[in-house]
C-alpha cells in the first residue's frame, strides 16, 4: 500500500487519512511511516464503523490526495 502511494505521490505534498477498524496501533504505525516518507501537510486517523468491520474484519486503509 505504501509503495503504491509513493508511486502516485512522488515529491508532491500529501493530505491523508488513515482509517482503521479496531487496529489503532497499526494505524498509528502507518501514519508514522507516511510522516517519515512524504511531505505530509494533513494527516488524520479515524475509526471505521462496525459495519465495515463486520464485512472486512480488522483493517487499516489510507485515503489521500496531493497538492498544496
Amino acid at each position: 500500500m505504501l509503495e503504491m502511494i509513493g508511486d502516485i505521490v512522488g515529491e508532491q505534498p500529501l493530505h491523508a487519512a488513515v482509517s482503521h477498524g479496531n487496529r489503532l496501533a497499526e494505524a498509528e504505525r502507518v501514519a508514522g511511516i507516511l510522516r517519515q516518507r512524504f511531505d505530509v501537510r494533513e494527516l488524520f486517523i479515524n475509526h471505521l464503523t462496525p459495519v465495515m468491520g463486520a464485512h472486512a474484519g480488522p483493517l487499516v486503509g489510507v485515503a489521500f490526495f496531493t497538492g498544496e
